[in-house]
C-alpha cells in the first residue's frame, strides 16, 4: 500500500516535470493546443497527491508502524487528534502537506472565474511556473524527504509525539502557515505569468483576479504566526511570547513581504502605480516561504524547534536562487508602464512608504537570522545575535510603520485631528501608567518608543470611528494592528517576572499579586507521570485558581511543564512549575505579572477576521480588477 502511495507520487514528479516542459515548449512554438492536457494532468497530480496524503494519515490514524514515519512521530498513547497532528510534525510529512496544499491552491484556481477570461498565453505562463513548484516538491517528497519508508522489522510502539507539540495551538498553528505559503503561490505565479505574456488590458490586473487567494493566504499567515507566538507563551520556556528566534523569524518574512504587497497594491488599483514593485513583492513573499524553508530545515541555524536538515539544503538553496532569477526577469519584462508618483498623491506616498519600512524589517531580519551563516566567513566560531539586538533594531522601524499607519487611512481634516489625539495621549498616557506602575512598587525606565507607539495606536482607533466613509470593518486590521503593538509596549518594558522557591501554605508578593501555594498533588497517566500544584492568586479583592503542572515522559528524557494563566484584560498572571521537593513539601516556581498581554490576542483575531469578512462581504467583486476598488478600505482593511 505505501509502495502504491511512493509511485502515485513519483508519477506526479514525473508528470509535473512533463507538463511544465509542454507548456514551455507551447510559448516557445506560440502555440496553445496542448493546454487543455497540461491542464487536465494537474488534476490528475492533484489526485495522485491527495490519495498519497491520506494514504500516510491512515497510517498515523491506524498507529501502523510499520511505516517508519508514523513509528517516529506516533504511539499507541497518542490521542487522536494529536495522531492528526504527526502529519506535520516531521520534515517528511510537513513537506507533503504544504505540496499537497499548493497542488490544490493551483486546482481551485483553475476552476475560479478569474481563471477563465485568462488568454491562453497568460494561462501556459502560469501552469510553466506553477508546475515548476510543484516538481520541485514532488522531487523533495521521492527522494530525500520520503514519507513511505517501510520499516523491516516494525516496532511493537512509536516514539510518539514530541511532548512540546502536544497543545492545541499545534494542531493549526503549523497548517495555517502552510496554506498561506500555498494559497500565495497562485498570485506568485500568476504576477509574472500575466508580466511576459503582456495581456493585462484585456485580462484585467493580476492582483484584482487573484485577490480571492492573497487575502486568504494573509489572513491564514497571521493567524498561523500569532497562534505560534500564544503556543509559545504557554508552552515553551521563555518567560514571553516571541524570543526571536530563527523559526519564528522565518515565518515572519513572508508576512512581511505579503503585507508590503497588500499596501503598494493599493496604490496600484487606485492610480495604475507600483506595477512592477508589486510583482517583486507577490514573488518575494513566495520565494521568502521557500527561504523560511532553509532557515528550519538545512540543519544550518540552530533553533529549539527547527527541523533536522534532512540533506535538502542544497536543493532549496538552488530553488531559491533560480525563482528569484525568475522573479528579476519577470519584473524586467513587464512591459506595462506604472502611472508615477506625483506630488499631490500623499496616500499612494504613505503606502509606499510603508511597503518600504516593511521590506527593511525583512532584510534586516533575514540578515540577522542568518548571521552564524554570513559570519562563517570571517569566524571559526559564529555565534547567532541575541533578542536584544533584534529589539533595539527593528522596534524603532516597527513603532515609525505603526505611526506611519495610524495617519495614512484619514483624510486631512481627520489626519489632524488625529495628529492633536496623538500629542494629547502621549503625555496623559505617560503620567497615568508611569504613576500606576509606581504605586505597584515598580519603577520603569522610560521607554519613550513604546508610549508613542500605545499613543499612536489609540490615536488610530480614534480615526476609525471619526471617518464616516470607512467602517470598522474596513479598518479592523488596522484596529487589531494597533492593539498588537499595544500589548506589545506594555508587556515587553512592564513585565515583572522571577524564579521563587515556595513552601505549601506560603505566599509570594509580585508587584499588585500575592500568589499562595495551596496544594501538591501526583498523578500517573498512560505514558508519562505528573506534579500538579495548586496556587491561588489575589490581587486586591479579587482571586483566581491556577494549576500548573510538570510533566515527565517515559519516551522523553526532559521534563516539560504545563503553564497557566488568568484571563484579564490588565495585568495578567502567569506562572510555570519548573521543579518538586517532595521531601520538603516545596516547589520551583516561575511566576511573571504581564501587563496587557490578552491585548496581543485580542488584536491578532481582529487582524485576522475583518478582512476575511470584509472579503466575504465583497465576494460579488471579487474576481474584477482592482482598479475598480475607490478607497483604501475595500481592500480588506489591511
Amino acid at each position: 500500500m505505501y509502495i502504491f502511495a511512493y509511485l502515485l507520487l513519483l508519477a506526479s514528479f514525473l508528470t509535473a516535470i512533463l507538463l511544465a516542459g509542454a507548456a514551455a515548449l507551447q510559448l516557445w512554438q506560440k502555440k496553445c493546443r496542448l493546454l487543455p492536457y497540461v491542464e487536465q494532468g494537474h488534476r490528475i497530480i492533484v489526485l495522485c497527491m491527495s490519495i498519497s496524503s491520506l494514504l500516510l494519515i491512515s497510517a498515523l490514524a491506524g498507529n501502523d508502524f510499520s511505516l517508519a514515519y508514523a513509528a517516529r512521530y506516533s504511539d499507541r498513547f497518542l490521542p487522536g487528534f494529536y495522531r492528526l497532528t504527526a502529519l506535520w510534525a516531521g520534515q517528511e510529512g510537513s513537506m507533503l502537506f504544504w505540496g499537497w496544499s499548493t497542488a490544490v491552491c493551483g486546482a481551485l484556481f483553475a476552476c475560479s472565474k478569474a481563471y477563465a477570461p485568462l488568454k491562453p498565453a497568460t494561462k501556459l505562463w502560469f501552469w510553466m511556473f506553477f508546475l515548476a513548484i510543484t516538481a520541485f516538491f514532488l522531487l523533495l517528497l521521492t527522494t530525500w524527504n520520503n514519507p513511505f519508508i517501510i520499516l523491516d522489522a516494525p516496532p511493537a510502539d512509536g516514539n510518539g509525539l514530541n511532548p512540546r507539540l502536544r497543545h492545541p495551538g499545534m494542531i493549526f498553528h503549523p497548517p495555517l502557515l502552510f496554506l498561506g505559503y500555498a494559497a500565495f503561490t497562485v498570485p506568485a505565479c500568476l504576477a509574472p505569468a500575466q508580466a511576459l505574456s503582456g495581456h493585462q488590458a484585456e485580462e484585467g490586473l493580476w492582483s484584482g483576479l487573484s485577490r480571492r487567494f492573497t487575502l486568504p493566504a494573509w489572513v491564514l499567515l497571521s493567524a498561523g504566526i500569532i497562534l505560534g507566538a500564544w503556543w509559545a507563551y504557554m508552552e515553551l520556556d521563555w518567560n514571553g511570547y516571541w524570543g526571536w528566534d530563527p523559526v519564528e523569524n522565518a515565518s515572519l518574512l513572508p508576512w512581511l513581504t505579503s503585507t508590503a504587497f497588500l499596501h503598494s497594491s493599493l496604490a496600484g488599483a487606485r492610480r495604475g502605480m507600483f506595477k512592477r514593485l508589486n510583482v517583486l513583492l507577490i514573488m518575494l513573499t513566495c520565494i521568502s516561504a521557500f527561504a523560511a524553508t532553509y532557515i528550519t530545515r538545512s540543519g544550518s541555524i540552530q533553533s529549539q524547534h527547527a527541523y533536522a536538515g534532512g540533506g535538502i539544503s542544497t536543493p532549496l538553496l538552488i530553488f531559491i536562487l533560480v525563482f528569484l532569477l525568475a522573479a528579476v526577469l519577470a519584473v524586467f519584462g513587464n512591459q506595462s508602464k506604472s502611472e508615477p508618483l506625483q506630488g499631490e498623491d500623499r496616500q499612494e506616498g504613505i503606502l509606499f512608504l510603508a511597503g518600504v519600512l516593511l521590506l527593511l524589517l525583512a532584510f534586516i531580519i533575514l540578515a540577522a537570522t542568518c548571521w552564524p551563516l554570513l559570519s562563517k566567513m570571517w569566524s571559526e566560531l559564529p555565534e547567532g545575535l541575541s533578542p536584544a539586538f533584534y529589539n533595539r533594531v527593528c522596534l524603532p522601524v516597527f513603532i515609525t510603520l505603526a505611526l506611519l499607519l495610524a495617519f495614512w487611512p484619514w483624510r486631512r481634516k481627520h489626519t489632524i485631528f488625529t495628529a492633536g489625539i496623538f500629542f494629547l495621549l502621549l503625555p496623559v498616557c505617560w503620567y497615568l501608567m508611569e504613576g500606576q506602575y509606581r504605586h505597584a512598587g515598580y519603577i520603569p525606565q522610560p521607554r519613550p518608543l513604546a508610549w508613542a507607539a500605545a499613543a499612536a495606536a489609540s490615536s488610530g482607533i480614534a480615526g476609525i470611528f471619526l471617518r464616516h466613509r470607512a467602517g470598522l470593518l474596513r479598518q479592523g486590521a488596522h484596529l487589531g494592528f494597533f492593539l498588537i503593538v499595544l500589548g506589545i509596549a506594555f508587556s515587553g518594558p512592564y513585565q515583572r517576572a522571577g524564579n521563587y522557591i515556595l513552601p505549601l501554605g506560603q505566599s509570594q508578593k509580585l508587584g499588585s499579586h500575592t500568589v499562595t501555594f495551596n496544594g501538591l498533588y501526583k498523578g500517573e497517566n498512560a505514558d508519562y507521570f505528573y506534579y500538579q500544584a495548586l496556587l491561588e492568586v489575589n490581587d486586591g479583592g479579587t482571586s483566581g485558581l491556577l494549576d500548573v503542572e510538570r510533566r515527565k515522559y517515559y519516551k522523553y528524557p526532559q521534563a516539560v511543564s504545563r503553564a497557566a494563566t488568568l484571563f484579564t484584560l490588565g495585568d495578567q498572571p502567569y506562572a510555570s512549575l519548573l521543579g518538586v521537593d517532595e521531601k520538603r513539601g516545596e516547589i520551583k516556581i516561575h511566576l511573571s505579572v504581564n501587563p496587557k498581554i490578552t491585548w496581543i490576542w485580542i488584536g491578532g483575531i481582529l487582524l485576522c477576521l475583518c478582512p476575511l469578512v470584509n472579503l466575504l462581504r465583497s465576494g460579488k467583486n471579487a474576481s474584477r480588477p482592482e482598479k475598480q476598488l475607490r478607497t483604501p478600505g475595500d481592500a480588506g482593511g489591511t
